[in-house]
C-alpha cells in the first residue's frame, strides 16, 4: 500500500501544470458536455438525498457538469471551483482544493472525483471539512483503487501530457489521509462530518 506522486520543483509548478488541462482538452469537454452531465446525473442519484441540503460544492469541477447534475437533483445552490473554469462558467469560478474560497460552515455536501490531481490528500480533507456544515457530507468518487504495476506509475504519474499527481495502491491509502471524516459504504453514521466512498461504477470497490 502506498501513494505514488509525480514530482513537481514546486507548489507553483503544480498549480501551472494543472491549469493546462483544461485548455489543452477544452474541445473534448465542450463536445461531452450532455453526456458527461448525464452519466453524473446518474451516478449521483443514489447519493443525493443523503446530502442534508441544496449548498453543494464540487472540487476541481472542470466545466461543472457535475455542478449540473446536481442542481438537476435538486440542489439548486450547487457550485464548482477549479483552477481553470475556462471563460463564462456559469456553474464553476477559479478555486484550489487546497484553499477553498468560501469560509467556515458553508456547505451541505463536498464532492470531489479529481483527488488524483491533488497535490496534498491531507489539505484537501481539511479544507473539505473546514467547510463542510455540521452533518455535512464528503462524497468522494475515487478512481483507480487496484495496486498500481510499475508501468501504470510511470504512465500516469511521470510522463508531461498526463495531468495525474497522486496515485495509490488501495482504497485504505486515500482513506487513511482523511482523518477529519469517518468511513462510510452501505450505511451513514451519526457523527459531525460523514464521508462516502463513492466509486466510479467502472472500477471495482476493495475495501478490507
Amino acid at each position: 500500500m502506498a501513494l505514488h506522486k509525480r514530482k513537481y520543483k514546486d507548489y507553483q509548478h503544480y498549480l501551472s501544470h494543472q491549469r493546462e488541462k483544461l485548455s489543452k482538452k477544452m474541445e473534448h469537454f465542450q463536445q461531452k458536455w450532455n453526456k458527461r452531465v448525464e452519466s453524473f446525473r446518474k451516478r449521483l442519484a443514489d447519493i443525493s438525498p443523503k446530502i442534508p441540503g441544496k449548498k453543494v460544492l464540487c472540487l476541481a469541477a472542470r466545466l461543472g457538469e457535475e455542478v449540473r447534475a446536481f442542481r438537476d437533483l435538486g440542489h439548486s445552490e450547487a457550485t464548482g471551483i477549479d483552477l481553470n473554469p475556462g471563460s463564462d462558467n456559469e456553474y464553476v469560478i477559479e478555486g484550489d482544493f487546497h484553499n477553498i474560497p468560501f469560509e467556515d460552515s458553508t456547505f451541505d455536501g463536498v464532492y470531489c472525483n479529481c483527488l488524483d490531481h491533488a497535490w496534498d490528500l491531507r489539505k484537501v480533507s481539511m479544507e473539505s471539512a473546514r467547510v463542510l456544515k455540521t452533518g455535512g457530507i464528503l462524497v468522494l468518487d475515487v478512481p483507480f483503487v487496484q495496486p498500481y504495476k510499475k508501468h501504470d506509475y510511470k504512465k500516469n504519474v511521470k510522463k508531461r501530457h498526463k495531468y495525474e499527481s497522486t496515485l495509490w495502491d488501495s482504497l485504505d491509502d486515500v482513506i487513511q489521509e482523511f482523518h477529519e471524516f469517518s468511513e462510510v459504504h452501505d450505511r451513514i453514521p451519526s457523527n459531525t462530518h460523514k464521508i462516502i466512498v463513492f466509486m466510479q461504477k467502472k472500477y471495482t470497490l476493495e475495501v478490507k
